[in-house]
C-alpha cells in the first residue's frame, strides 16, 4: 500500500466522508482505486474558488466517469485527462479550453457543455472509441462546423442554443443527427 498525498484539501475532505475514514487516517492507493466516479469543480456552491485541482486525478486509476466544472484546461490538464485509460464518460462543464494538445481519451461518451474556446479539431478519435454518441456544444458560438464532421463515429450532435456562423451549415448534409435550435429552451429559459 502506498500512502497518497492529494494537493486538494477540499477533495481530501470529500474522500474521507465518501470512504468513511477518520481524518487522522492516511489515504492509500487502494482506497482511491475503489473510486470509479469523480466530480471535480473549481468553484464551490456559492461560486467561491476551491483548491480542487485536476492534478489529483493521477491517483484514481479506475476512473470510469469524470465530471469537470469551471476549470481552465491547458495542455497539462488535457494530458492528465488523457492519462485516465479506463475512462468511459467525460463531461466538461463551464470550462475554458487553452490547449494545443489533443483531447484523446478512450471514453465512449464525451459531453462538453457551456465551455469556451473549444477547438473541435483537438478532440481526437482513439482506437478504443466505439462511438461518440453525444457531443453537447450547447450555447456556444461556432464559426466552422468543418472540425465537427472530422470526428469519426459521430452519431448525434446537439447544438441547441449555439450560434452557428458557418454559411454552409445544413442539418441534412451530414451522416449524423444534428439537433439545432437557435434558442435552447432548457438553458435559455433559465437565464431570462
Amino acid at each position: 500500500m502506498l500512502e497518497i498525498e492529494l494537493k486538494s484539501h477540499d477533495l481530501k475532505e470529500f474522500l474521507y466522508l465518501k470512504l468513511g475514514k477518520n481524518k487522522e487516517e492516511a489515504l492509500f492507493d487502494e482506497d482511491l482505486n475503489g473510486i470509479d466516479e469523480l466530480d471535480l469543480n473549481k468553484l464551490d456552491i456559492i461560486g467561491e474558488e476551491t483548491d480542487v485541482t485536476i492534478e489529483d486525478i493521477v491517483f484514481f486509476n479506475n476512473l470510469k466517469n469524470l465530471y469537470l466544472s469551471n476549470f481552465v484546461l491547458d495542455d497539462k490538464c488535457v494530458s492528465l485527462i488523457n492519462s485516465r485509460a479506463n475512462l468511459e464518460f467525460l463531461q466538461i462543464n463551464n470550462c475554458i479550453f487553452q490547449n494545443n494538445e489533443n483531447l484523446k481519451v478512450n471514453a465512449k461518451h464525451i459531453a462538453i457543455i457551456n465551455s469556451e474556446n473549444i477547438k473541435l479539431s483537438k478532440i481526437e478519435d482513439t482506437d478504443n472509441l466505439e462511438k461518440l454518441h453525444i457531443v453537447y456544444l450547447q450555447n456556444m458560438d461556432l464559426n466552422d462546423l468543418s472540425e465537427v464532421v472530422k470526428i469519426k463515429g459521430l452519431v448525434y450532435l446537439n447544438l441547441n442554443g449555439s450560434q452557428v456562423e458557418d454559411g454552409s451549415f445544413n442539418e441534412n448534409n451530414y451522416d449524423f443527427v444534428i439537433e439545432h435550435e437557435e434558442v435552447n429552451a432548457l438553458y435559455d429559459s433559465e437565464n431570462e
